[in-house]
């Protein structure tokens, strides 16, 4: 399945199957909140102004989407392919980046 639009879809705590192939598909504006899509293929995606709050999108192939405006709040990138991804204007707070670390770049400061 490659090339859909879900444009402004609602999963939220499902599982997005693990090698599910999603390649330039159209997930703008979509809720995946606490979503576990581990080692799928997100190749020139479309996932700007997404909620990924607590969504594990580890040991992902992420080359060349798109999460410019995604809220990443809390969630998982370990390991994950970012090679040319857009993340303008995304929000990390308490987001676990590629290498294991932790990005909290835009957490509200107490």
């Amino acid at each position: 399945m490659t090339g859909v639009d879900l444009g402004a879809t609602r999963v939220g705590r499902d599982f997005i199957r693990k090698g599910a192939n999603l390649r330039d598909s159209n997930f703008e504006g979509g809720n995946f909140i606490g979503t576990r899509m581990f080692r799928i293929h997100l190749e020139s995606a479309n996932m700007s102004n997404t909620d990924l709050t607590h969504a594990d999108i580890s040991s992902a192939s992420l080359y060349q989407a798109d999460f410019s405006g995604a809220n990443l709040t809390n969630a998982n990138l370990e390991l994950s392919d970012i090679d040319e991804v857009s993340f303008e204007g995304a929000i990390f707070c308490n987001t676990k980046w590629t290498d294991g670390t932790t990005r909290n770049d835009d957490c509200p400061t107490p």
